[in-house]
């Protein structure tokens, strides 16, 4: 969770990042919600794939693009899954959205 809070914090720029846990079913459902520039819906599955870049470009360093993969990979281990929304604050942003097998989470979380 730390390293998407981080990612979302350094693509949000001057935007914020939102951090939410919520309960769904026998899940626990937890977003990380930025504000930079998003996502374009054909990449948002591909975005998981080893080395796979967006198209365009970012200001961030180049990287290994292995980050979404392994995080994938981590969550499916856990019993969950990740994926990835876009356009989704003021029709900007991305979202990352982990839900993994759990009890409930206390109501004023």
């Amino acid at each position: 969770m730390f390293n998407l809070a981080d990612k979302a914090h350094k693509y949000a720029g001057e935007g914020e990042v939102v951090i939410h846990a919520r309960n769904q079913g026998d899940q626990v459902a937890i977003s990380v919600t930025d504000e930079g520039p998003g996502i374009k819906p054909a990449d948002l599955e591909r975005v998981f794939d080893k080395f796979y870049r967006c198209g365009g470009t970012d200001r961030l360093k180049p990287r290994t693009r292995l980050g979404l993969s392994i995080r994938r990979v981590l969550v499916q281990a856990m019993g969950g899954t990740i994926e990835a929304q876009s356009r989704s604050v003021r029709r900007r942003g991305t979202r990352m959205v982990v839900r993994l097998p759990g009890g409930k989470l206390p109501a004023e979380v």
